[in-house]
């Protein structure tokens, strides 16, 4: 937008300011974030090689020149003294520059781009060439490079560059719109090592209409997309899918990184396993042994009886489209659609507590037809108390595991490790697992269950007195949950195409949130219940 001190300015003046706000809007932020931004000259001393009338054309063709020589640097990583030099002498407005009368030699852009390239590549080999006679001078033998060792990224050695342009604009897109929806940087993001090792600095956009110009190049935001003035455009044939492919990737990387910051607590004490397909799962547990028996001497050995159990359960498919209005990348409502990975996270990490945690309150039919935990009717497990949260209580619930018993009768001498609670309960909970001495007593006793138990706030417990204790997975696998794909955070997916013809196909983009993953009880045996009445 032109603000009001344009006003003040010639009608030449103004013409060159309403130019670059509407055909340079594209390459704006890659010229502030480099270390030596292109000055804005005054129009007044700027050599106009086209006839007064054409300053328009005059003034968008050195904004295309000012845009290939930021991204020749880019490409180049020279050394700091050398680009400020080829800067200085190839900036399109200022009045030292190559000419011949005063008139400059290159009439278009591509003719500014054959000349800065030979330009370029005589710097290069001019560093290469003094790289290798420092070789020489030093002997090469004095802890410094060989004598035939080039400069890296110039000369010879350029052509060992692994990066191409289209990827290091591609790159560069992505860690912008990273940094736009608040992702944290990573050293082993691709994207982050491709930037890094070129040397190139993304925009930074205060905007999501921002980002949405300077990769279309579309200034007008009329919908027609420009790749010569995309910043992107190095890639310009897939120029139209870059903006909606580093949207895409920025909400997906925000929404693994906000669920990853959720409460997960039953990870603690369930097994996580991947699974390859939706097929239902079969979980065998081996019935247990005996003791073994005593062989007398020249006696045979007798054979052990031996069974199986099976747990099963099948994943499901859970998800939900979410639409993104035209209206709002227009109105540049940043704040809105940042907010939809967050809350998709929430609502994910939500989906997953409420499954594990229903596992519990649910009270599932085992394989053996019976409950996973006695409910004062079916009594065959032994892992169910009546008692309300107290020291005692908590001593009863590992008094049943630790008698727990093997198929075969003996016992396993389980231990929980996790107290889980309602949010009423925490407080108690912590109190009974943490003093020093025993919450109540007038004795001074030592407190025996100190440090015994994690304690864990379970907001899906809507039983305010209801408890349970589990025990650590590696000592008996109580609960599994599976992962399809072993994809354990939420799949993000656009609609195909959004910027086809217009702006956004159908004046929206479509997000589809997809999670697939399933779980059951493997064994009853590492859990108890405290169902209080009431």
């Amino acid at each position: 937008m032109i603000d009001e001190t344009t006003s003040a300015l010639s009608p030449d003046q103004a013409t060159l300011v309403a130019v670059r706000e509407d055909g340079a809007a594209a390459i704006a932020a890659t010229t502030q974030a480099a270390q030596h931004p292109v000055p804005t000259p005054d129009p007044s001393t700027m050599p106009i090689t086209e006839d007064t009338s054409d300053r328009t054309a005059t003034a968008r063709l050195r904004l295309e020149c000012a845009h290939i020589l930021l991204e020749r640097l880019a490409e180049r990583a020279l050394p700091a003294p050398i680009a400020r030099k080829v800067r200085a002498q190839w900036d399109p407005f200022a009045d030292a520059h190559p000419s011949t009368d005063g008139v400059p030699t290159w009439r278009d852009r591509d003719a500014y781009a054959r000349a800065l390239e030979a330009a370029l590549d005589a710097e290069v080999e001019a560093l290469a060439a003094l790289r290798t006679l420092g070789g020489v001078a030093s002997g090469a033998g004095a802890g410094l490079e060989p004598a035939n060792t080039l400069v890296r990224g110039h000369g010879a050695a350029r052509a060992e560059v692994g990066d191409s342009g289209a990827a290091r604009a591609r790159s560069a897109v992505q860690v912008a719109m990273d940094r736009l929806f608040g992702v944290r940087e990573d050293d082993a993001d691709p994207d982050v090592a491709t930037v890094r090792r070129a040397g190139v600095r993304p925009p930074r956009w205060t905007g999501l209409r921002e980002a949405y110009v300077q990769v279309t190049g579309d200034a007008g935001v009329t919908g027609t997309v420009n790749p010569s003035l995309s910043i992107a455009r190095e890639a310009n044939e897939v120029t139209t899918t870059v903006m909606n492919q580093a949207l895409l990737n920025s909400m997906t990387k925000r929404l693994v990184q906000d669920y990853d910051g959720q409460p997960q607590d039953w990870r603690r004490f369930v097994t996580i396993r991947a699974l390859r397909d939706f097929k239902s799962q079969d979980r065998i547990r081996l019935h247990d042994f005996a003791s073994l028996s005593t062989v007398s001497e020249g006696s045979a050995y007798t054979n052990l009886p031996w069974d199986d159990t099976r747990e099963t359960y099948a994943p499901v498919k859970k998800g939900n489209l979410v639409v993104v209005t035209r209206e709002a990348i227009l109105n540049d409502d940043l704040d809105a659609i940042r907010k939809v990975p967050s809350k998709l996270a929430i609502a994910a990490a939500i989906t997953i507590n409420e499954f594990v945690y229903g596992l519990f309150t649910g009270n599932p039919t085992m394989s053996d037809g019976t409950k996973v935990f006695d409910d004062g009717v079916q009594t065959a497990h032994a892992n169910r108390l009546t008692s309300s949260l107290s020291a005692t209580a908590l001593q009863s619930a590992m008094t049943l595991m630790m008698k727990q018993v093997n198929t075969a009768g003996k016992r396993l001498n389980l231990r929980p490790a996790y107290l889980l609670v309602p949010p009423d309960l925490l407080f108690t909970a912590m109190t009974l697992v943490s003093s020093t001495l025993v919450p109540g007593s007038m004795n001074n006793d030592a407190n025996v269950l100190r440090g015994a138990l994690e304690p864990l706030s379970v907001a899906q417990f809507t039983d305010a007195t209801d408890w349970y204790v589990v025990a650590d997975p590696r000592h008996v696998e109580t609960v599994e949950v599976g992962f399809v794909g072993g994809r354990e955070t939420p799949d993000l997916l656009m609609q195909d195409a959004p910027l086809e013809g217009q702006v956004f196909t159908n004046d929206q983009i479509s997000f589809k949130v997809r999670w697939e993953f399933g779980g059951g009880w493997l064994d009853y045996r590492g859990a108890v219940w405290s169902q209080v009445a009431g």
